[in-house]
Formats: C-alpha cells, structure tokens, sequence
C-alpha cells in the first residue's frame, strides 16, 4: 500500500478526466486503487478557499473516494504530526475562516469572545503598549525611493515614544498586505535578492545552496538562518513544521527558486504549496504537475533526506504497475517469496539487544504491499522472522486505516485467524486499544502474528518458530 499524495489540482483534473492522460490514470487507479493508500491534509482546503461556488464541495466529495478520511494535520498546541481520522469536507466544515486573518486580529475584541478571552486580549494589548522600543527607524535615505517606502510600510513612521505595539500592529498590517498585494511582496523580494543572493544561490544541482548563503553578507549557511531566525522571534525550541515552512518559503524569498507571482498565484499560494509538500514527506509519492513545487519539494527533501519521490502525472502513470508488480499475493507466493529471501539474501551486521540477536537482510521482497524489511531474530528460546516497515519517516507506522488493510490481506492469505476476530474496523480502534489490531495463526509449530513487536517497538508480521527446528528447516518452510 504506497502512501500517495495528489496535490489539489491533480485531484480537481481527476475528476473533470477531460484531459488523456488523467482519463489514463482515472483507469489505472479503478484497478490499483484497493492496493493504494490515498492522504490529504489542510493545504487542500486552504486552496479551496477561494473558490466561492459549489465546484470546491464536488472536488471534495470526489476526494473522498479515494483518500476516505486518510487526514495528514499538524496539532499546533501538541507540536506534531499525526494521521487523523476526518474526510475533506469535515475539515473544511470545522474550519471555516482562515486562520491568518484570525493570527492578524488577536488583539481586536469580537463578540464571541468570554470574559476571561476579553480580559486577557485588553491585559497584553496593554501590556505591549506600555513598553517603549528602544530603537528608530534606520537611515533609509541611501535606498532606492521604492525601497524608502518599502522600509516605512514594514517598521512604521519613525515616531517619538513609539512602544512595541505600535511595531506589532503596523508589522500585522503590513503581512495582511503582503499576502494580498502581489506587487508588495515581489518588491520586498526583489529588495532581498539584490541585497543578499544576487544570483549566488539557486536550485542547480551542481551548487549546496545551503552552504552558498554562508558566502553572503548573511555569514550562515541557509539552515542556519532560518533556525537563528525563528528562534529570535521567540522559538528557544522550533517545531520542525515551523522550522520547514519558514525555510520552503525563505527560497521564494531569498529568490533562490521564484515563484510566479500573480493576483492569482499570491504569497499565500506559496505558503500553501509549501504545506502541500510538508505533508508530502509523509508519504512515499508525491504526485503533482506544478514545475514549481517539483523543484522546491526535491530540493527540500534532499536537504532533510526524505525519501519521498516527486513524480508528475505522466511518470506516476508509467511507475504505478511497476510498483505493484508483486501480486497475487496468495498464501503460495507469500512463502516462496519468503523462502527466496532468506535463502538469497545478504545480512547487515548483527545487532544485540536484551540479549537477542537480530539481523536485517540487506535486500527482500515486499510483503503486503506496506512491509518492506526482513528481520532475523533469535533468543535462547525462539527464533522468529519479523516483517515490517522501515523507518522511512516519523510516520513510517501503518495508521488505523492501513492496518486494516494489512489484516485484510493476512486474512486472505492465512484464512481465518484463531481467535475469529477476522477484519478489523479501523474506525472504532481507539489509542491503548492495541489488542484490537492483533492476528494470531497457528500452523503446527508455526506461529504467525500481526502484532506490535516490543523489541522493535513496530507494527510487524512476526513468524515463530520452535527452537527445535533447525536451520534447514527453517528454510524449508
């Protein structure tokens, strides 16, 4: 089950199949799509947002048959990434306004808002006021007339007795403008490249953007800044999705790969497309037709050595049977693909733990469609086989949907379990609830188990054998 990622337009050319090549895909997924697991997260609702017709709500429903409530969200509160359960018009319905102009606007009174929320906004609000900022607005007289008015519109008029809140609120006025005056944010950014990069740093393969920065008047390398950056605003501690959002659009800032910049395509667009390949990292394909994000997402990834593959359309057509290409996975082909792979291949080093040796195969088979790595595990009492997913991301674990799809297909290939559970309901599994995902077969002095391996701390196949059975033997099975 490769995790796969569409971004919104794939999804919205999808369901219109006017054009070939989506009219191709649209038949290849009728006969992958069982095989596949589809995710979405919040930038496909932030891209909807301003569609002011019923069309977004047929794009959404159509969504949803595919990625069924495969939800990728960030907890903001909780600092991490996690797989929810929530279809695309739910999330779009528990979030109907757009939390930037919320973010702008904290400090003006609504009605809604408590006593204790009131109190609170009128406390800080004059808290900030009452705190005199120590500094004037620099000697701009040297810039360009463009670039003088630029400076006034981001610090303010230069003011006696100006406090922190002056800044703060002229600093929000001046974001509210710049994610909805295209023209603003192409001078600010012009201003920066002509100031910094000055054609230094840029997306070519050939050239470690992130150590050309260091060759600027800037001094760091370019995850340098943006960590230093952060934390200056009051991050001591940057949560990664922070840390990744500000550095996928401090490349369109620092005019290391531009956007096209439109009425159409704003600064907005780009934090969005950014949040698209953020939760893209989370999945094994990364499915989009924009050159842009294409070039963005590859360079990010390779900056933090993600694995995931960006793939257009076309080539996603092409890779789509190759990647299934292991099937039928029968009871038959999943022992001699098994056998195979522990007669044939190599082991990588061994690792002892808790007195228990385990060793990887360097190269097996894929089991499932989901399991990509073999482990070998021997104690003084058992020697088991262990199947189960590499640690590709922070995600790499099945979620509830997946694992019901891993139980569906060890049902198909082992019949039955014995304790007569058979399929697994991923919509009433509850955290702690672990049991509830558990499979157990028994085949003689075979035990096989879908279960959370303790050792390893995965979501894994893991076969037992008794420690009477030789090494032969073993294999013979």
């Amino acid at each position: 089950m490769p995790r796969i990622y569409f971004d919104t337009n794939v999804f919205s050319n999808l369901r219109n199949n006017k054009k070939e090549n989506f009219q191709q895909l649209n038949q290849l997924l009728e006969v992958y799509k069982d095989r596949l697991s589809f995710f979405f997260s919040y930038a496909h609702i932030r891209d909807k947002r301003k569609d002011l017709t019923d069309i977004k709500f047929e794009d959404f429903n159509f969504m949803e048959t595919l990625v069924h409530d495969n939800y990728l969200a960030y907890h903001p509160l909780e600092k991490y990434t996690s797989f929810y359960l929530a279809t695309p018009l739910m999330v779009y319905d528990d979030n109907p306004e757009d939390d930037l102009k919320y973010l702008l606007h904290f400090f003006e009174l609504q009605e809604e808002d408590d006593d204790a929320i009131r109190t609170m906004k009128v406390l800080i609000k004059s808290l900030y006021s009452a705190i005199p900022l120590p500094i004037h607005t620099p000697d701009i007289k040297s810039l360009p007339q463009n670039q003088q008015q630029l400076m006034i519109d981001l610090l303010g008029e230069d003011k006696p007795e100006r406090t922190f809140f002056d800044l703060m609120a002229n600093m929000s006025t001046f974001t509210m403008r710049l994610f909805k005056e295209s023209n603003l944010y192409k001078e600010l950014r012009n201003m920066i490249y002509e100031g910094i990069n000055k054609g230094t740093m840029t997306l070519n393969p050939d050239l470690d953007f992130n150590q050309a920065l260091k060759n600027t008047q800037v001094k760091k390398t370019f995850l340098e800044f943006v960590h230093d950056n952060l934390s200056r605003i009051g991050k001591t501690e940057v949560p990664f999705y922070d840390f990744y959002l500000s550095a996928y659009n401090m490349l369109d800032v620092f005019g290391i790969n531009k956007d096209k910049v439109t009425n159409k395509n704003t600064p907005d667009n780009i934090m969005t497309d950014g949040i698209h390949t953020y939760f893209g990292q989370y999945c094994d394909y990364l499915v989009t037709d924009d050159a842009t994000i294409t070039i963005k997402a590859n360079a990010m990834y390779k900056l933090f050595d993600f694995s995931t593959q960006v793939l257009s359309v076309d080539e996603f057509i092409k890779t789509l049977p190759d990647m299934l290409i292991d099937w039928p996975e029968d009871n038959d082909w999943f022992i001699r693909k098994l056998v195979y792979d522990l007669q044939n291949s190599e082991r990588l080093d061994p690792i002892e733990k808790d007195g228990v040796t385990i060793k990887r195969l360097a190269k097996n088979h894929l089991y499932f469609d989901f399991f990509d790595t073999v482990l070998e595990v021997n104690s003084h009492n058992a020697s088991q086989i262990v199947i189960c997913k590499s640690d590709s991301n922070q995600l790499s674990e099945p979620n509830f949907f997946e694992v019901s799809q891993l139980i569906g297909r060890a049902l198909i290939i082992f019949g039955d379990d014995i304790d007569r559970k058979q399929s697994f309901d991923h919509h009433s599994h509850k955290k702690g609830q672990q049991h509830l995902a558990e499979r157990r077969w028994q085949f003689d002095n075979l035990k096989i188990e879908l279960t959370q391996f303790e050792l390893i701390n995965k979501y894994a196949l893991v076969i037992t054998l008794e420690k009477t059975i030789d090494d032969d033997d073993k294999m013979e099975l």
